[in-house]
């Protein structure tokens, strides 16, 4: 490097390798082999980068004028690729060489290495909208760098570690330059990749392209711990959105937590407000509002959990959330107002608010709060679900001759709705729960419940209800569902095979009902 850029040619650098393994200085020449691999291509790139000093900012990132939908940027990066790839061939090879007379297995997974580096230039030149090739590249790369150092390492250590020469005699800083190079190596990855934009406006071809960003936010931050560099990917990944058409909450939600881990408070409010503003996102009022709470600000949380519902009325879980944070703060009443006005809304998922609604009265033992509850949802709807939770909150609260009403009021219902599947399934549930009193009876109180009549009057409600068990029966109806067209062929062909149209454009299907001992005119099933 003190010889100057114009010293760092292929031909120098194999000379200057030859005669160290002529003087049987091993070491030496393999330093000089991975200088020479790391700067060759680094210094040829940065001659072309130099020629168009609008490429490039101060910190080493592409202008965001350089990334559009245009192909001249793609252009640029793979004429640089091709070459480097000329500039190391020759040097690569002799390296192979080398390293399989003189090299140890460390050295031997270095050569397997570079050629996955070539494989993936390759696939990069022949199609660079292939993220997936972009994601698998840099994760070898950066797994060489952890490989370098250790979890309980980073640069900052070895470099002190380097001045205080507590390393080997030239190993730290031979470990320190590669390193370095590493990190500049996948920087320029990283760079190369994020030029590739997306050409059509859909999420679903934008996806895997925000991830390379993201991946460099992290890279930056966490492995280089460069915090100016990764605010600014961050910053210019959100510029290249086009939130009007859709947006990225996860792109949000990251840049706010790595703005709070900076302890820049203010910023980080402002960037979840500017995604509220621009797209609204229901994660991103999450993460909002976790925010303000783990500062302590409630005020902040509920105007925030008002605009939430103001943005997503239909959303049952954001009515949900609001509730549940009352409900944390010991505000029964604004919880309870805020569930009564969420279930008056047309929701995605109503059942979950009531469900909601009923638990919250449940842990507070408001039960006649619940049974209110349980009567408007019956108003609503006439589900079995509903039907029997109801009936088990009676049971668990051991009111069981109301718990019985509700079985019977269930039965009735689905009877006059010829609604027989649900009706088999309240049977059999209702039986269970009067086998289950009997037992229960049976094991707590003993001969006093005998004596009492309790046991007998049980076991009478249990062959009342066995009586209402069905027997479950194959039937047959006619079904109206296939093409006129397609029954005209079939009756058209059995007319040809002499069967003569007998059979009406009508077909018949065979099914399971239950049949019923309390019901009349029951069509006979299939012997």
């Amino acid at each position: 490097a003190d010889l100057g850029e114009e010293a760092l040619e292929e031909g120098f650098f194999i000379a200057f390798i030859k005669f160290e393994i002529k003087m049987k200085e091993i070491d030496r020449a393999r330093v000089l082999f991975k200088y020479g691999l790391d700067s060759i291509p680094k210094v040829r790139a940065k001659k072309m980068l130099n020629n168009d000093n609008s490429i490039v900012d101060k910190h080493g990132l592409v202008n965001k004028d350089m990334i559009g939908f245009g192909n001249s940027s793609n252009s640029l990066s793979l004429s640089i690729n091709e070459n480097n790839a000329e500039y190391i061939s020759k040097l690569s090879s002799f390296y192979t060489m080398f390293e399989k007379m003189y090299g140890s297995s460390s050295s031997i997974d270095e050569i397997v290495v570079n050629k996955r580096r070539k494989y993936y230039e390759e696939q990069i030149r022949e199609n660079p909208m292939n993220y997936d090739t972009w994601f698998d590249y840099i994760n070898m790369e950066e797994d060489c760098l952890r490989n370098i150092y250790s979890i309980s390492e980073n640069i900052n250590s070895l470099k002190s570690n380097v001045k205080n020469n507590k390393l080997g005699k030239g190993s730290g800083i031979v470990k320190l330059h590669y390193s370095e190079s590493l990190i500049s190596n996948i920087r320029d990855l990283y760079e190369r990749s994020i030029i590739n934009i997306p050409q059509i406006e859909e999420k679903k071809y934008w996806t895997r392209y925000i991830y390379l960003w993201i991946n460099y936010a992290v890279f930056e931050e966490s492995m280089t711990e460069n915090l100016d560099i990764a605010d600014q990917v961050y910053s210019k990944a959100l510029e290249i959105v086009p939130h009007k058409i859709f947006t990225f909450s996860k792109l949000w939600i990251l840049y706010s937590q790595f703005l709070l881990r900076r302890k820049d408070l203010t910023k980080a409010r402002s960037i979840l407000g500017k995604s509220i503003g621009l797209n609204p996102q229901e994660k991103v009022f999450q993460a909002y509002i976790e925010f303000e709470l783990q500062l302590g600000n409630l005020d902040r949380c509920r105007t925030l959990y008002e605009k939430s519902i103001e943005c997503f009325p239909e959303s049952s879980s954001a009515w949900i959330k609001y509730a549940e944070f009352e409900d944390t703060l010991e505000e029964k009443e604004r919880s309870r107002g805020i569930l009564s006005a969420g279930v008056e809304q047309v929701l995605d998922m109503p059942e979950k608010l009531w469900k909601t609604w009923i638990n919250l009265e449940l842990k507070n033992k408001d039960f006649e709060k619940v049974r209110l509850l349980y009567k408007r949802l019956l108003e609503k709807t006439k589900h079995i679900r509903v039907w029997t939770s109801y009936a088990k909150f009676e049971e668990e609260t051991s009111n069981y001759v109301y718990c019985r009403k509700i079985y019977r009021q269930a039965y009735e219902y689905f009877k006059a709705n010829s609604l027989n599947k649900e009706r088999a399934e309240i049977v059999f549930t209702w039986l269970d729960f009067e086998k289950s009193l009997y037992q229960l009876f049976q094991e707590t109180r003993g001969e006093e419940a005998f004596a009492e009549g309790d046991l007998k009057d049980n076991m009478e409600n249990v062959r009342q209800v066995e009586k209402l068990v069905p027997i479950k029966v194959k039937k047959r109806r006619t079904v109206q569902g296939k093409d006129a067209n397609e029954k005209l062929g079939e009756l058209a062909s059995r007319e040809i095979e002499g069967e003569g149209m007998k059979s009406e454009v009508q077909d018949v299907e065979e099914y399971y009902d239950y049949v019923f001992n309390d019901d009349s005119n029951q069509p006979k099933s299939l012997k």
